[in-house]
């Protein structure tokens, strides 16, 4: 049996790290999960058994994560290099959009 990560604890310590002012924190621990997420649990699930890709992950999903890192990227560059009030509304805003 694998060992399952609780779903929240990734989201519960960026925001206690934000909280607790300790931004870097927050934003690496973001940016390092969805990493592991991409290469190291999809990696292992490929060297075990074939994973097949659904079209409509490669015509929606895909492309949005691209954009969404790009936007973090743009957002994370304008100004003095910190993401503010209005650009985690423009993230929520497009996490709604997505679901």
């Amino acid at each position: 049996q694998m060992v399952r990560e609780p779903p929240l604890r990734g989201p519960a310590v960026s925001v206690t790290a934000s909280i607790a002012n300790k931004n870097a924190l927050a934003v690496s621990n973001v940016i390092g999960s969805n990493i592991f997420n991409l290469m190291m649990v999809i990696g292992v699930c490929a060297i075990m058994t074939p994973v097949a890709v659904n079209k409509a992950t490669l015509k929606r999903d895909f492309p949005f994560s691209v954009i969404c890192a790009i936007l973090l990227l743009v957002l994370g560059l304008i100004g003095p290099m910190s993401l503010g009030h209005a650009d985690g509304v423009i993230f929520l805003i497009l996490f709604a959009g997505f679901i």
